[in-house]
């Protein structure tokens, strides 16, 4: 065990972890003193225990960033039982939120492979179209042409990049904003996954695809969601486009929508980059992501320079 990867004991005793999962699990297991770590970060940790010798993931959050992150993973989970892992537990308390979640075992798509990411992608279109026909009034949702227009209104007022990148923002703002208009109105309003990198979707030998961490995902434009699973994706870029935009043919055919999503995904998540700083209270030079900001907003506006041809500046 690593030293980043030890158990934040001042924030949360292990001890109490134990308590609190043999408390909230069915028939009280007793939980093994030992945990292994997958993820600690300054607000929580996400860990495996051992429950009665059957390993469970049991996370805490501190502060609670995504408190409606249960109710996701519940409409998930009965829109796509077999596609999402199952949650056993879960208990807000002041100022922090538990999870308790069944492990799912299995190589993870970033193990198995680029080629792998097809597969994810026919999965996250059948999760989109089954939950697009569920009513979901209660959850999280954004409308994109009013988040984008917030995005570039904060990043223009804050002043925290370079000018020619603030020249090139303001010079693009009408024709994102139109996009978004487009990406909104084309598609029915569905989960928006908000963060399908490889390391979140396990390919077991046998079975179906898992789609790990919904905790962030949203009600929104659902084809947002392809972006992260293309990054670093070549040379299977069009063949994981096809099995999306073949899985989401209900809809008609999305795939001439995917590039002007592929340009709006990225001013997206600096949204959602800012606003997780923001909630963090992180100082300076972190208080709005700037370097984020920075990667995120280049990479939206090539790929639109790229999308027309000419440069937005």
């Amino acid at each position: 065990m690593t030293e980043e990867l030890s158990w934040p004991e001042d924030m949360v005793p292990r001890e109490e972890m134990r308590a609190w999962l043999s408390t909230v699990l069915p028939g009280h297991p007793r939980i093994a003193p030992q945990v292994t770590p997958l993820r600690v970060k300054r607000w929580g940790a996400t860990g495996t225990f051992l429950a009665d010798g059957v390993p469970i993931v049991g996370k805490h959050a501190q502060p609670a960033l995504y408190p409606s992150g249960p109710a996701v993973h519940r409409f998930v989970q009965d829109v796509a039982p077999h596609a999402i892992a199952p949650m056993l537990a879960t208990e807000d308390g002041p100022g922090w939120q538990r999870t308790a979640f069944g492990l799912i075992e299995g190589p993870t798509a970033e193990t198995r492979g680029v080629h792998s990411r097809v597969e994810v992608a026919r999965t996250i279109a059948a999760i989109q179209i089954a939950a697009a026909e569920r009513p979901a009034p209660c959850l999280p949702s954004y409308q994109l042409p009013d988040l984008i227009d917030d995005l570039v209104d904060d990043v223009l007022s804050m002043g925290d990049q370079d000018p020619s990148l603030l020249g090139r923002l303001s010079a693009a703002a009408a024709r994102l904003h139109d996009y978004a208009e487009q990406l909104a109105s084309a598609v029915p309003v569905s989960i928006d996954h908000c963060d399908l990198n490889e390391a979140n979707a396990i390919i077991p030998d046998q079975g179906p695809v898992v789609i790990l961490d919904w905790e962030e995902a949203r009600l929104g434009c659902p084809l947002l969601s392809l972006s992260r699973l293309l990054q670093a994706a070549e040379p299977y870029w069009d063949e994981i486009t096809d099995a999306y935009t073949t899985g989401l043919s209900s809809w008609g055919d999305v795939g001439p929508l995917i590039s002007r999503a592929n340009i709006v995904a990225p001013v997206k998540s600096v949204h959602e980059a800012r606003a997780y700083a923001r909630a963090l209270a992180w100082p300076a030079p972190y208080a709005n992501h700037e370097r984020e900001t920075t990667r995120l907003l280049t990479v939206a506006l090539d790929r639109l320079d790229a999308l027309t041809g000419e440069s937005v500046r």
